[in-house]
């Protein structure tokens, strides 16, 4: 997964921590920069490590990867990823955010459903979308095949048998 975090700021960004609620359906193992803690991933960004020299400029944004693994237990119901911002500060150590509470609640954030409009809005207002938590999801593809002789025996060898595949 690929997070984007975007400073629409007065002021460049020196910290950001982020946390990646990992789902059931992956499992992580730490990897560029994020730990764990509990059954989530977590990280904090600052000047040199994941911010640029200086911190996050104004109007610009950062990419920042982590990497989940898909466990045999995934199904469409247990893949959406979810990823917010648990704090920030500013050169001036300020450390609100106007349109959006920096926590690690995953339950307590408006809007961020994949697919629909409330997906990837950066200019979210708090109410319909908290631009700080967005979600992410895989599509899983589950096959499955039965193999049944149709021939029936005893079998001689050199004999054709037929098979039937049920996909």
């Amino acid at each position: 997964f690929n997070i984007q975090v975007c400073n629409q700021g007065s002021d460049p960004v020196t910290s950001v921590s982020l946390i990646d609620y990992v789902p059931l359906g992956f499992t992580f193992t730490p990897n560029n920069g994020w730990t764990a803690s509990g059954s989530n991933a977590v990280r904090t960004l600052t000047p040199g490590s994941g911010l640029p020299a200086g911190g996050l400029a104004v109007s610009t944004c950062v990419t920042v990867p982590i990497n989940l693994v898909v466990s045999n237990t995934a199904n469409p119901t247990n893949v959406l990823n979810y990823a917010e911002i648990t704090a920030g500060t500013d050169t001036r150590g300020r450390t609100d955010d106007v349109d959006s509470t920096p926590d690690s609640n995953p339950g307590n954030d408006a809007g961020g459903v994949v697919g629909t409009a409330t997906d990837d809005i950066l200019n979210g207002d708090g109410i319909v979308d908290e631009d700080d938590h967005d979600p992410a999801t895989v599509r899983i593809v589950d096959l499955a095949l039965i193999k049944e002789i149709v021939t029936a025996g005893p079998y001689n060898y050199n004999q054709p048998i037929t098979f039937r595949v049920t996909v």
